[in-house]
């Protein structure tokens, strides 16, 4: 059974390649730390910018209630 990663990333001012590449970076090292490459990530990118905030942020928890690990990265604030 695949392992269910929640990513939480700073997206504001990076384009969707460098958000991706970081992505990719991140189940790499997920992988080497759970000494498993069979990873799941869970679809966290939510770039519908028209929801108010809160809904967004409810949608991140319950994405993140669904996770066996969770990464969240340096930039978070």
């Amino acid at each position: 059974m695949a392992t269910k990663l929640y990513i939480s990333q700073p997206m504001r001012g990076k384009s969707m390649n460098d958000i991706m590449a970081e992505r990719k970076r991140l189940v790499t090292e997920a992988a080497a730390e759970l000494h498993t490459d069979d990873i799941l990530v869970l679809d966290t990118l939510f770039i519908n910018h028209d929801k108010p905030p809160l809904e967004t942020l409810g949608r991140s928890l319950e994405k993140m209630a669904e996770a066996d690990a969770v990464i969240f990265c340096a930039g978070m604030a």
